[in-house]
């Protein structure tokens, strides 16, 4: 048995490939790494990428015809055969000594079941920064530790852990959480074992608006008088989908006392309820109208009457702040679809930087 496997499900993306694969073939693991391709019916040249060299060193499993993106994924994680197991995206990749030090941490702590990282996010022109570090230290979590730390430090996803293969035993990608649900995979895998999180950045994050706009986490929003540059604000589905996910999680938690699990599901309805009013306040700051933002609150309340009530404490802070918006501009390339919450900071313009707010 090989030490590590590096799953990478792919569809049409050779080019990023190519460097996703340069990235693992670089890690020094002389013999004692598997890289497993997953191809979902590509259309492009993956297929002529993979069979050269060096790139001809991946197993190849091409799907007979393209299937739901969370069974290619799920195609891959169990095609593993390694000790360890990562899942690489074909946009994303790994920085030096990923493997062996997270692998390092594994076999030093039996109790731990995965190890995850900090990133650097890049956007569409590959342009990185050091993204939201998800510990500040090396820390080890048990369950009862990490699940409440993850309403103030997002679990982060898939690409960033390295997991034990017995894993894949139990666990799953749940479809209901897509496009979320490498987060809740991670979320999920804390109740296997301890999760350990190294605070250096080893591997990379693309993250465009281009995107969360396709996967439904934002939307566009015309701003008026300038109707070829539309922003993007958040959608209502993109807080319910990760207040849902965490509830879900809490709900599972046997081994969390009824106390526990009530204060953590009211500090993500607190959190939930925060940023449907922060996207709400941003839609009638672009609009100039009240009428988007009472649409968006009246959305909100589809999915919970309560959260029309607006949260006080969100009013109190604007005012002690003395500020003309109550977000904090962040660098640019912060999007960070792992959080629960994101606000935008729109300037005179028109334009745009969107950000994400941990919670």
């Amino acid at each position: 048995m090989v030490k590590y496997s590096v799953v990478i499900p792919t569809l049409n993306r050779s080019q990023s490939l190519r460097r996703t694969l340069d990235s693992v073939l670089a890690q020094p693991l002389d013999g004692e790494l598997e890289i497993v391709v997953v191809d979902n019916a590509s259309e492009d040249d993956t297929q002529t990428l993979l069979a050269t060299p060096p790139y001809d060193r991946a197993r190849v499993i091409t799907q007979a015809h393209r299937v739901p993106r969370v069974q290619n994924f799920m195609t891959a994680l169990r095609a593993a055969t390694g000790q360890y197991v990562a899942i690489l995206y074909d946009d994303e990749e790994m920085l030096a000594d990923n493997l062996r030090r997270k692998g390092q941490v594994l076999d030093a702590h039996p109790e731990v079941i995965a190890v995850t990282s900090s990133v650097v996010r890049r956007d569409a022109e590959g342009n990185g920064e050091p993204g939201a570090v998800g510990r500040s230290t090396f820390t080890i979590e048990d369950r009862a530790t990490y699940l409440p730390n993850a309403f103030d430090k997002a679990p982060g996803g898939l690409p960033q852990v390295l997991m034990r293969r017995e894993a894949l035993h139990s666990l799953s990608i749940d479809p209901r959480d897509e496009p979320l649900d490498d987060n809740a995979f991670v979320l999920r895998l804390s109740t296997l074992g301890s999760i350990a999180t190294l605070p250096d950045c080893l591997v990379t994050e693309t993250v465009t608006d281009a995107e969360m706009v396709r996967t439904g986490l934002l939307e566009l929003f015309a701003v008026p008088g300038q109707d070829h540059s539309p922003v993007s604000l958040p959608a209502i589905w993109f807080g319910w989908s990760h207040y849902r996910m965490r509830v879900d999680h809490l709900l599972q938690s046997s081994d969390l006392s009824l106390r526990q699990i009530w204060k953590l599901h009211r500090t993500s309805k607190t959190v939930f309820r925060r940023d449907v009013w922060k996207a709400a306040y941003w839609r009638f700051k672009v609009s100039k109208r009240p009428g988007p933002a009472m649409k968006f609150l009246l959305k909100a309340a589809a999915f919970d009457p309560s959260l029309l009530v607006p949260p006080v404490m969100f009013f109190l802070s604007w005012k002690a702040s003395n500020s003309k918006t109550p977000m904090t501009a962040l660098p640019p390339g912060s999007i960070e679809a792992a959080s629960a919450a994101t606000v935008f900071s729109v300037d005179t313009h028109g334009s745009h930087q969107a950000m994400a707010e941990q919670s």
